[in-house]
């Protein structure tokens, strides 16, 4: 159950996104996963859901879907302290009231086990959003890991990578 949690903040560090995107340029958008970054590294849930469009779903390389409830719950089970991510935006294509956005997240973080012992994990994960035009504010629709790798005390625990569509 742990691992589950754990592998739920990994989507979650894919995303940060920030509650609004501004008129569409690259670097505002990477303003706002910048900001979102901050807000969960401060585990400020209120701010982290405030990004989210109405039926929002994050989807995980293993094709499994998590509301933005759901992805809440998983972060404070886990309860993962000294958390670092930083998101790095590889593209971004708009189109009218729909923004396309392709994007790379890292996120270090330690967390301890039933014994006590505490444990390093480092994620990456690679990451095709969608954001949508709501009452005139940008907010995040989906996120879809494509790809995303877990080490725990420098051991690597997961690879997942989505399958190619049509493959």
């Amino acid at each position: 159950m742990k691992l589950r949690a754990t592998a739920l903040l990994v989507s979650c560090v894919a995303l940060m996104a920030g509650p609004a995107l501004a008129d569409g340029t690259q670097a505002e958008v990477q303003a706002r996963y910048d900001a979102w970054s901050r807000a969960m590294d401060a585990k400020d849930w209120v701010a982290a859901r405030a990004f989210e469009a109405p039926g929002y779903q994050s989807i995980s390389a293993d094709g499994r879907s998590h509301s933005g409830d759901e992805e809440i719950a998983a972060l404070q089970q886990a309860n993962v302290q000294n958390q670092q991510t930083k998101t790095v935006i590889t593209s971004v294509r708009f189109a009218g009231d729909s923004a396309f956005v392709e994007e790379t997240g890292d996120g270090q973080f330690s967390q301890r086990d039933a014994g006590g012992k505490v444990h390093q994990y480092k994620v990456h994960a690679e990451s095709s959003d969608v954001w949508t035009k709501v009452a005139g504010q940008w907010l995040i629709l989906s996120s879809t890991t494509n790809e995303f790798d877990m080490s725990v005390d420098g051991q690597q625990v997961a690879h997942q990578v989505r399958p190619k569509q049509g493959a």
